[in-house]
């Protein structure tokens, strides 16, 4: 599964800012936008199962140049 933080719209860049991310499942973790801020997209690496994804409040979307 992906996330992405980045998308571009109507020529413009957009990235999620201050996004974190709580996993539950049979391998649980935490991903935080601002831990690799040039990344596209968060990464965890999880074992088989079934997992529930929540974004916590808090988060904004920056438009770039």
């Amino acid at each position: 599964m992906s996330i992405a933080l980045t998308a571009t719209a109507n020529g413009h860049a957009y990235r999620a800012q201050h996004a974190s991310f709580a996993i539950s499942g049979p391998t649980p973790a935490s991903l935080d936008s601002e831990a690799q801020p040039d990344a596209a997209s968060p990464i965890a690496t999880l074992g088989i199962g079934a997992y529930t994804i929540s974004l916590a409040d808090g988060w904004f979307l920056e438009r770039g140049g």
